[in-house]
């Protein structure tokens, strides 16, 4: 297993990847186990329809998922194993991803700053305002709620871009959480372009998984989550 200084010299090569070619391979790889992905998904569904009055349950599992869709193929492909049982793999290592994936929301949650501060600030001057005339409570329209919003998007968009690998490195390397950072903001940083692209277009897919009266999603979430982990293998040349 490649150590954080073996990481970090393979990454300043900067090799890239196709999109293209990570969309190909993740199509053909949910061809060969439709029924197993489509089967997590279900479950997941329920489990976090069942978690829903839990919401902070729910969010400590959303790395747990999109890692278990990633150690289901790496299993299928390395290990040429394809057990159910390998979507649950990613919680044998419960405590180094989830240290990692919370360091990760302290992030998020100090790119949202600008938003809670300045936006939060014209809502209460708002609220003041429409004591003596209520017509004039109109806080989503103010300038400083807008550019501050303007702002927060931009700094959580950076964040997820160089974050977004995070809980990879944590689980496939098992590098230290504030490793597994600066390896994720490295590459986020070399492949910037290209980790934009991967955003966009799991967006558009996600789209039309729901245009397709939902059931697409079935399909759009699996592709999404094996897009993102073929492009993590050939980003950091994944031990086949």
């Amino acid at each position: 297993m490649k150590n954080f200084n073996e990481l970090e010299n393979i990454l300043d090569e900067n090799e890239s990847v196709k999109l293209t070619d990570s969309f190909s391979y993740s199509w053909a790889d949910f061809g060969r186990q439709a029924g197993s992905y489509i089967g997590v998904c279900v479950i997941v569904f329920v489990g976090l329809l069942v978690l829903s009055v839990f919401p902070l349950a729910s969010n400590i599992l959303s790395p747990f998922i999109a890692l278990g869709f990633a150690s289901f193929v790496y299993n299928e492909r390395v290990n040429k194993n394809v057990e159910f049982s390998n979507f649950f793999r990613p919680f044998q290592k419960f405590g180094p991803v989830i240290l990692t994936y919370l360091l990760t929301a302290v992030a998020y949650i100090v790119a949202c700053v600008p938003l809670i501060i300045f936006g939060g600030i014209a809502f209460f001057n708002e609220l003041l305002d429409a004591r003596t005339d209520p017509t004039n409570f109109n806080p989503i329209f103010t300038t400083a709620l807008l550019m501050s919003g303007l702002v927060t998007f931009v700094l959580v968009l950076l964040v997820a871009t160089f974050t977004y690998y995070a809980t990879y490195f944590a689980y496939f390397y098992d590098v230290k959480p504030m490793e597994a950072i600066k390896l994720s903001i490295k590459m986020g940083t070399k492949n910037f372009g290209h980790l934009i692209m991967l955003f966009l277009f799991s967006g558009f897919i996600a789209v039309i998984g729901v245009l397709l009266c939902g059931v697409g999603l079935l399909v759009t979430i699996p592709l999404s989550h094996l897009i993102k982990y073929y492009t993590f293998e050939g980003l950091t040349k994944l031990e086949k």
